[in-house]
């Protein structure tokens, strides 16, 4: 799969996840509070995206880099993600 049809697929998962009426509400929060800059979001939509990738045999030496990208693409801030820092 190519980077782009693997970030569909991640994307299309993630807000398509299935589950209870409170779960959805719940999951939905997440992906609202994660643009937000929350950081236990991030870090639930994060972990999202590495079981899918998991889920679809991306290589472990490929995992932490396509799942922070996908991230930054999709629920991030782009190319500014990574000067995202913690507030101290």
């Amino acid at each position: 799969m190519k980077y782009k049809e693997i970030e569909n697929y991640v994307y299309e998962e993630i807000i398509n996840k299935e589950g209870t009426k409170e779960l959805r509400e719940i999951h939905t929060q997440n992906l609202i509070n994660c643009s937000a800059g929350n950081l236990s979001a991030k870090q639930y939509v994060k972990t999202l995206i590495k079981n899918i990738l998991g889920d679809i045999k991306v290589g472990q030496e490929r995992l932490e880099e396509l799942t922070n990208q996908i991230y930054s693409n999709k629920w991030g801030l782009g190319i500014l993600e990574k000067y995202d820092l913690p507030d101290d």
